[in-house]
């Protein structure tokens, strides 16, 4: 992976106040920096885009989220469409749902176990994984 190449994350979100903390770790964990964020929140009513700001502060990745708030439903496929749209040509678009998360994508060219024991541990420390067992 050429270190230049830009990743954006791309979330639509629809009242997921409760499930984007591990998203957005996921994300702000990554040892490959060139990226940004933003999540569509597509009408919620339980406060996601405020968790979401609030949590990318915490993280210290505010100034790579962003929030596009809509006050009419658009629904998943139009607001990844008009995002896309919006994007330069060379820019990798990685769409990523609230609720799932992502390993860390400097891993595609190796390991790199501290980082990713780091998001591990972080992401069990939130309560938020779930036991395979």
């Amino acid at each position: 992976m050429m270190s230049d190449t830009q990743f954006f994350i791309l979330t639509p979100a629809y009242n997921c106040a409760q499930k984007i903390e591990n998203t957005l770790k996921s994300v702000a964990f990554q040892t490959y920096k060139n990226w940004s964020m933003a999540v569509v929140d597509d009408t919620s009513t339980d406060n996601t885009k405020n968790s979401v700001l609030r949590l990318a502060r915490q993280l210290g990745v505010s100034d790579r989220v962003k929030v596009i708030r809509r006050e009419e439903k658009y629904g998943e496929v139009r607001n990844t469409l008009d995002v896309c749209l919006s994007l330069d040509d060379d820019i990798v678009v990685v769409r990523l749902d609230a609720g799932d998360w992502i390993t860390d994508m400097a891993t595609t060219e190796g390991a790199d176990q501290d980082a990713w024991k780091q998001m591990m541990d972080m992401l069990k420390g939130a309560g938020g994984w779930p036991s395979l067992t």
